[in-house]
């Protein structure tokens, strides 16, 4: 790897207040590039925060050289393409910076319907890796699961819990009986001895892994319950206890996990569930709208 991306990896470690610094540093080996490849690399390391946000014609016209520089100098620098470097650079900034200084760099770059564009771009994009990437046998395999299973367990910590509160909410809809474990005041250990080797524990884990997940799963393994963990990668920490794992992308512009893929996901195989039992469950949607008209308008 390169002198250059060895100190513009050592540049994204240190916070904004410091990048004058080590842009210094950084320039002491960008005089050694080529013209229009140290045109580009001043380009990104003055204007780096943008990089995560702008596309590859944009830095290009930006910097005032062509797309195929920006390529070439992104293989140089040992990534396959432009699209990686720039994935790995947002990893970088999620992964290094503090959330306050994350929050800034959003807030000097979206503006107005600006960002109301770019998050749902992202989420788009979210969706159709979620759809490309997803494993048909392993999804079908969880359905079966859940379907099969006397009660379903849902467990997650900070945004996970929202989606593990998500998930059950929805199995109840369709008849299937769902606890979420982060409901109520008892300890989720406690919780945990309740379920028996019928039920099913779906665990959310995304960024940052909780440990404290971590142990429950484990817990939970030891028990002899099976486990589904849902989370973005397939070598995240909850894959190690689990039965079965599906993947779901959870990038976002903001330092936080974006929702929109996780909800296709559930709504998908809640879908799947419902289809399956849809005689029964028109019937009981039925006589449930006669009795909640009384209610609601």
């Amino acid at each position: 790897m390169s002198n250059f991306f060895l100190f513009f990896n050592f540049f994204l470690c240190y916070n904004v207040s410091m990048k004058t610094e080590l842009i210094s540093e950084i320039e002491k080996v960008i005089e050694k590039l080529p013209k229009r490849k140290r045109k580009l690399a001043i380009f990104l390391t003055q204007k780096w925060q943008e990089v995560p946000l702008i596309s590859i014609q944009e830095i290009a016209k930006r910097a005032g050289v062509s797309t195929a520089t920006v390529t070439r100098l992104a293989r140089e620098l040992n990534f396959e393409g432009f699209q990686e470097f720039k994935n790995h650079l947002k990893e970088e900034i999620r992964e290094r910076l503090s959330p306050v200084e994350k929050f800034k760099l959003v807030k000097e770059n979206l503006k107005g319907r600006r960002s109301l564009v770019k998050v749902a771009e992202q989420d788009i994009k979210n969706i159709n890796k979620l759809l490309n990437s997803i494993d048909e046998d392993t999804f079908t395999k969880v359905i079966e699961e859940i379907e099969n299973a006397k009660r379903v367990f849902t467990f997650g910590l900070g945004i996970s819990s929202i989606f593990s509160r998500m998930f059950a909410y929805l199995l109840n809809q369709v008849e299937k009986e769902a606890h979420s474990l982060d409901e109520g005041d008892a300890p989720v250990e406690e919780k945990i001895t309740s379920i028996d080797k019928k039920d099913i524990l779906v665990v959310s884990s995304f960024p940052p892994y909780s440990r404290y997940t971590l142990e429950i799963a484990n817990l939970a393994r030891d028990l002899g319950i099976k486990i589904i963990g849902i989370t973005d990668n397939k070598f995240a920490p909850i894959s190690n206890f689990s039965n079965l794992v599906l993947v779901v992308p959870s990038e976002n512009i903001l330092y936080t996990n974006s929702v929109s893929a996780f909800s296709v996901l559930i709504n998908s195989i809640v879908t799947e569930i419902a289809w399956k039992k849809k005689d029964k469950l028109t019937e009981t949607v039925q006589q449930k709208d006669r009795i909640l008209k009384k209610f609601y308008y």
